[in-house]
């Protein structure tokens, strides 16, 4: 988690829908829609997210750039 260092665990919506949440959750509230990747930020350092298939884009500082193919998670489609 970007807020408090604990880790992220996937989580369904009450609409059935998945999303990211801290797990020291309630104390901590982060959350976001799309998937972490493991790599920091290459700017800050902070949280990245697989956004729209192959682009990460950070939590933190609002860096966008394209994944490599090595990059990329084999399993993105939920």
């Amino acid at each position: 988690c970007p807020r408090c260092g604990s880790e992220l665990v996937e989580r369904m919506s009450k609409k059935k829908r998945v999303f990211y949440g801290c797990s020291n959750y309630p104390d901590c509230q982060f959350a976001t829609n799309f998937r972490p990747l493991p790599q920091p930020c290459p700017k800050c350092g902070g949280l990245l997210t697989l956004y729209r298939g192959k682009l990460a884009k950070c939590t933190k500082c609002e860096y966008r750039g394209k994944l490599e193919e090595s990059e990329t998670l084999t399993d993105t489609k939920h």
